[in-house]
């Protein structure tokens, strides 16, 4: 099997990835047509529940299917195994997906493929490229920079003087910057009630969509959030993304950049 065959499968951002249960991802040969799934030749990647995973290993002392490649699943994000040189796995992870992202093209291979996933009947893949005709994105990837943020699962702000800030565990187990709110419903009574989609990007340019409940109490006296992971693909949710409203955002970062209101970074 060649190093650069076409992987077939469950892609990257399979809803079944970001599933409570998954634990495991697994890419594999398929070595007999014998095998559980797929045919002889494929190379197949796959989110898996513990179960599953037991059955895959199985699989494989069979002689169905070889293992090229483990990670471990926590809440959807992939955590490749410690490699046998001992390098400590997480550790280079981060600091590959950070160099990753220091590099605009790679950036705006991401974005492309997000603008391109909102075609619909009336506009068409390329249609929706053109929308990022006028972003620059070493100027983008600078502002992304200033905005890196930790998303939390649950957080309470008070404007009052009495108030108090609490914030829960963290949900995602890296920084995220917050590409476009879908507002939902909102309920009003002595407290305003409000919920959305939120689409965050990380720091190795990949996506996720969050579910937001929002309280205020008064006015901003005291604001709660509940966040939940839904999905790596926003359609694979209920999110409606204005793509001319986000286009309009990620060229004011530009704009902001350029006129050097936001900080400049070497990077």
């Amino acid at each position: 099997m060649k190093q650069d065959a076409v992987i077939v499968g469950q892609d990257e951002l399979a809803v079944e990835r970001f599933m409570d249960d998954t634990r495991h991802m697994i890419i594999f040969d398929v070595l007999d047509d014998h095998s559980p799934i797929g045919s002889a030749g494929e190379r197949i990647r796959l989110f898996l529940t513990d179960k599953a995973y037991s059955r895959a290993l199985a699989a494989q002392k069979c002689g169905y299917i070889r293992i090229k490649k483990h990670a471990a699943i926590i809440e959807g994000h992939i955590l490749p195994d410690r490699k046998k040189n001992g390098g400590t796995d997480n550790q280079k992870l981060r600091r590959k997906t950070i160099m990753d992202l220091k590099k605009a093209n790679y950036l705006k291979a991401s974005l492309t493929g997000l603008f391109r996933s909102g075609a619909d009947d009336d506009h068409t893949p390329d249609e929706m490229e053109e929308l990022l005709d006028g972003i620059d994105f070493s100027a983008l990837l600078q502002a992304f920079h200033s905005l890196w943020q930790h998303v939390y699962e649950y957080q309470i702000e008070s404007g009052s003087a009495k108030g108090f800030e609490y914030r829960g565990l963290e949900l995602l187990p890296r920084n995220a910057v917050l590409l476009y709110t879908d507002e939902g419903c909102s309920f009003f009574d002595v407290a305003t009630h409000e919920r959305a989609y939120e689409l965050w990007m990380l720091p190795d340019a990949s996506f996720v969509v969050l579910s937001l409940v929002r309280t205020v109490v008064g006015d901003d006296e005291i604001v709660m959030e509940y966040r939940s992971i839904k999905a790596g693909n926003w359609r694979e949710t209920e999110m409606d993304i204005d793509f001319l409203d986000l286009s309009d955002d990620l060229e004011e970062l530009c704009d902001a950049v350029r006129a050097q209101d936001l900080p400049l970074y070497e990077l």
